[in-house]
């Protein structure tokens, strides 16, 4: 029983089947050393079947299914024919003493093997460890603290931490991909690296030195007899700070190190003391022979799993597209299976609508410095005076009674919520994270409710002083229904919601990581309460399963995409890796805490300078997720944030958010820039005239963040790759003003260039004139567009980061008696709107076959915010 996975039409093989094992009852039962034996197999044209039987006569089933057509799609289920108690784990893997929030129960291993793929670096026929194989994964806190990408498996985090594995050819730029994930119960299932391997000993000459391995820590080493790899682990589990290294069955003579291994034995990592220097002389280390297996199954903690029990396990390939194109398509599947559709929707949702005003760590006001009643006043009154159009407020859990229930403090606002709304004339979205042990009986003093509440192991809250706590699972609907309902009796003051620490939630509680279920229970039942007051939900500190989650969610629409945001420069801006994973599954990121001025005196960082402004505020715009300024009441930048929004704060996105262009994710080497190159686009209805003949115009975006050397790039490369039926006029951020200033209608003066996508373009950031900050640059590919009445390109208004933005231009029109082009837009009301476009004529030059004519029209909309008209330009 091994199944492999090739892909058509080469037929090479990327993934080498392993043998299915699972743990039951206190003991594991592996089809590799016969205690677990296959039965029988059953098929249909849509699946097949394998049917085991333990040798103590319990069963299991284990299936594959082809899924959705027309994604071509597979799926893996594990089915429980009968309950299967596991009351040995142990919660969490650490001492007591140990406190950092990431780690605890943050299970690495699950309970169950199926599918499980060989990933050995000691078989070049494997490509999964091989220099033709890549991968890519998000882990960790925002699906971004543990997101790696690099060839085989290397820095690889599986379990809770983990997600998603894309696996792609790393020899192409339009490479075969393969992507792999949890498809039901991602909280409970789990996509784990499992790693084994022989025994190299300490010599008497002198400790054994790690040499070109760096995929493996130092380990202090002890050991003990075990019969089976299985075995090994299962004791590991008892072993506090001990998980299973390796185990090997060779009977070999151990005089070097004075073990005796009559028996097989199993060696067990002790603690983790750094890369790089030779290991402890009492044990071994796994080198070059080590075996490792990609396994998905039953989070290690889980203590019962009730017979009837299904999980599934996605494999969703996709041949010679790019990994853009793969996440997409998985994206794709998993909607559809879910049937996934947010409530509130993309366009009736405010914080991905509307602009805001953010109180977070790394804004001028935060935790260390709130704002009360006077400074939301004053705030207030500066917004309406230099008419910046926010429309909602976020505010950080300083807001509330100490974190112990969600009423406002009284002393930062004695007045109450409903007062603070009216004085400030904006709405809020509150922030909520964890809760304490006094909670409960606030609410049984103040309410007269009573709700039951989990505490945590051990575990500190930020201040590292509390114990955190979330309540029951199955009180979780009714419990927030009820502190939702406090703001929703109240006239537009509660309009979107967040919830922070999900990571701690999710991890940190015995009472939801030892049941099945338990935590989806908890998860789904807060956004349903959410959903039912009519609010969007935004997610902080989430790990990437629970974004899979979210696809049985609805109320969550956006969720933070960066640590927060602080003055220093360092990765947080790195949205776009973020946004692959979140982008499929309908979640917009959240750029967190944008200022609009570098320099803002006063501010709580010891009057820190805020790098690459600019550049953080276009990101925020292309991200397609909320946006939220935060400076000082007297540093904020009109003209910067306008360049945002239109005059009502909505917001000018992108269709899609930025991610990286597939050759980000190849190694170092001629296929992968020096600096960053991302992609989005904007998609706009485009009619000839004819009645029913609509199609979509698809106008690409590039932001070049440090890309020091040229590097060649052609439209095969881009998701959507770009029509190589068109030409495109290209504008660029660091010449726009060209465009806008140029004293004749002829473009020779680099304002627009002409692009053939098959020729492609060379890149490179232009320098930046503060060497403090980073070299960027932002293109718009518009594609040339011909009628009888001439060739025509919309560069859009190049007065916004993204100028051309489906909320701001309706459609296209091509008028079918004249030809020429009509725009329809919208905005603010009786806002003026000024769009450039291009003309593609004849030119003169016998050196030239063509040239550029640009012009720009100004459209005043009417004052419930709509207009247009027609574009035309003589050559």
């Amino acid at each position: 029983f091994l199944y492999d996975v090739s892909l058509k039409p080469t037929g090479d093989v990327w993934l080498k089947g392993d043998y299915p094992a699972v743990y039951c009852n206190e003991k594991w039962y592996d089809s590799a050393d016969g205690s677990l034996k296959h039965k029988n197999t059953t098929s249909s044209s849509s699946s097949v079947t394998w049917n085991w039987k333990a040798n103590d006569g319990t069963k299991f089933e284990f299936a594959t299914t082809f899924g959705i057509s027309e994604y071509d799609t597979f799926f893996f289920e594990q089915h429980y024919t009968t309950k299967c108690s596991n009351a040995n784990t142990s919660f969490p893997p650490t001492n007591e003493s140990y406190l950092a929030p990431p780690e605890i129960g943050a299970a690495m291993h699950s309970s169950s093997e199926f599918p499980s793929w060989r990933a050995d670096s000691d078989d070049p026929s494997l490509r999964l460890v091989s220099n033709a194989m890549g991968y890519a994964q998000w882990g960790g806190v925002m699906a971004y603290e543990y997101m790696h990408n690099g060839v085989g498996l290397e820095n690889y985090i599986g379990g809770y931490r983990g997600g998603p594995l894309l696996l792609f050819d790393v020899n192409s730029t339009s490479a075969s991909s393969l992507v792999l994930s949890p498809e039901t119960m991602p909280l409970s299932n789990m996509i784990s690296l499992r790693t084994f391997c022989s025994r190299i000993p300490y010599s008497k000459s002198g400790p054994a030195t790690i040499q070109n391995n760096t995929d493996y820590y130092q380990f202090d080493l002890f050991s003990f007899p075990s019969s089976s790899l299985h075995e090994c682990e299962d004791a590991c589990r008892k072993t506090p700070q001990c998980t299973c290294f390796g185990w090997n069955s060779q009977q070999e003579n151990d005089s070097d190190v004075g073990l005796n291994a009559s028996s097989p034995t199993c060696y067990l990592k002790y603690s983790t003391l750094g890369k790089g220097a030779s290991f402890h002389p009492s044990g071994f280390f796994c080198m070059d022979n080590a075996k490792q297996s990609i396994v998905s199954g039953t989070q290690q903690y889980v203590e019962t799993v009730e017979a009837g029990t299904r999980f599934r396990t996605m494999l969703s390939p996709l041949a010679y597209r790019g990994q853009t194109a793969a996440m997409d398509k998985w994206g794709n599947a998993l909607r559809q299976l879910h049937n996934t559709t947010r409530t509130p929707t993309r366009e009736h949702d405010i914080s991905l609508t509307k602009l805001s005003y953010y109180t977070d760590n790394g804004a001028f006001y935060d935790g260390n410095n709130p704002m009360n009643e006077t400074l939301f006043a004053e705030l207030g009154a500066q917004l309406k005076k230099e008419d910046i159009p926010v429309n909602y407020i976020q505010l950080d859990p300083y807001w509330y009674f100490s974190e112990h229930a969600w009423f406002p403090d009284e002393i930062l606002y004695p007045s109450g919520m409903q007062s603070l709304r009216d004085n400030v004339g904006f709405p809020f979205l509150l922030y909520h994270n964890y809760w304490f042990g006094e909670t409960r009986s606030i609410y049984e003093q103040r309410d007269n409710v009573s709700f039951s509440f989990n505490p945590s192991y051990n575990f500190l809250n930020q201040g590292g002083s509390r114990t955190i706590w979330t309540v029951e699972p199955s009180q979780s609907e009714s419990f927030y229904d009820h502190i939702m309902s406090t703001y929703g009796n109240m006239k537009d003051v509660n309009v979107a919601s967040e919830v922070d620490f999900s990571n701690w939630m999710t991890i940190a509680i015995p009472a939801m990581v030892k049941e099945l279920g338990a935590t989806s229970k908890y998860w789904t039942g807060m956004a349903s309460a959410i959903e039912k007051h009519g609010l969007p939900l935004q997610y902080c500190m989430s790990l990437p399963n629970l974004m899979l989650h979210t696809l049985d969610t609805p109320a969550v629409t956006s969720a933070r995409g960066s640590p927060d945001d602080f003055p220093d420069d360092s990765t947080r801006w790195k949205i776009a890796y973020t946004a692959m994973l979140f982008w499929p599954l309908e979640i917009y990121p959240f750029v967190d805490d944008i200022w609009s001025e570098a320099v803002e005196p006063g501010n709580p960082y010891n009057n820190a300078t805020r790098r690459n402004v600019e550049l953080q505020v276009i990101l925020a715009s292309l991200s397609a997720g909320p946006i939220g300024f935060s400076d000082g009441i007297n540093h904020l930048n009109k003209s910067l944030i306008m360049m945002t929004c239109d005059s009502n704060g909505t917001l000018l996105h992108p269709t899609k958010p930025v991610t990286p262009i597939d050759a980000m994710y190849n190694p170092p080497g001629p296929y992968r820039p020096s600096g960053e190159i991302w992609q989005t686009h904007t998609t706009i209805p485009y009619s000839k005239g004819k009645e029913g003949e609509v199609n979509m115009l698809f106008f690409h975006s590039l932001v070049l963040v440090d890309v020091d050397s040229p590097y060649h790039l052609v439209g095969d490369m881009m998701w959507p790759i770009p029509s190589n039926a068109s030409l495109y006029a290209v504008t660029r951020l660091s010449s726009r003003s060209l465009c806008l200033s140029s004293s004749s209608n002829d473009a020779t003066n680099g304002c627009v260039t002409i692009l053939n996508p098959l020729d492609g373009m060379d890149l490179q950031s232009p320098p930046n004139p503060n060497p403090s900050d980073r070299s960027y640059d932002l293109l718009v590919l518009s594609p040339f567009i011909t009628t009888f009445n001439g060739t025509y390109a919309i560069l859009g208004e190049l007065s916004k980061f993204v100028s051309i933005a489906y909320r701001r231009i309706v459609s296209l029109d091509v008028s079918p008696s004249s030809g020429l082009f009509h725009i329809s837009l919208q905005g603010g009301s009786n806002e003026e709107v000024a769009i450039t476009f291009a003309r593609l004529c004849a030119s003169s030059n016998a050196d030239s076959n063509s040239h550029v004519v640009v012009s720009t029209s100004s459209f005043t909309l009417s004052a419930k915010g709509s207009g247009g008209g027609t574009l035309y330009t003589p050559c």
